[in-house]
């Protein structure tokens, strides 16, 4: 399991393969699956971006559908 991202071409990598959605904090979808997931459905980790620092939460792309 990846602790943080180098850029977001990694991110998008890693989500890719395993299946993975992602929002980026800051946008209503990151408070939306932050509030109504289970801890254990989530991951939040960093991915370095040329603005700094940003924060991701990844969750599994079958929460989705459901959520809709």
């Amino acid at each position: 399991m990846a602790d943080e991202f180098s850029d977001h071409a990694e991110l998008h990598d890693y989500a890719e393969s395993r299946g993975l959605e992602y929002v980026w904090e800051g946008t209503t979808a990151f408070g939306k699956y932050n509030a109504e997931l289970s801890p254990e459905q989530f991951q939040i980790l960093a991915v370095h971006t040329v603005n700094g620092v940003k924060m991701v939460l990844l969750y599994p792309k079958r929460l989705r559908k459901k959520s809709r």
